[in-house]
């Protein structure tokens, strides 16, 4: 009875382990209109929450995202695009 008490926790933990694993995504954020320049000071936030960071003044972020969280990019006068991170911990906008 122990190990089938022992077998069934740990199968409920298992979704807490996938769902709730970090990665770090990185990345830089560049202009298609503008020949990829890069851009700095573009906001980079985890859609629906307040987690976010900036692009440097070479345009790269870095960020600490859940594999299944999709990343909003906002810059003045740009449209705001919307990324899905989908375990890539390297992701192309612009």
């Amino acid at each position: 009875m122990k190990q089938r008490f022992l077998f069934l926790f740990l199968l409920f933990l298992l979704p807490v382990f996938v769902f709730g694993q970090r990665i770090t995504v990185t990345g830089t954020v560049t202009s298609v209109m503008e020949n990829n320049i890069s851009l700095p000071g573009v906001t980079v936030m985890i859609k629906n929450t307040t987690q976010g960071t900036t692009a440097d003044l070479n345009g790269q972020y870095r960020l600490e995202a859940n594999a299944s969280d999709t990343l909003v990019f906002s810059y003045v006068g740009m449209v705001t695009t919307e990324v899905p991170i989908n375990a890539a911990t390297s992701l192309p906008a612009g």
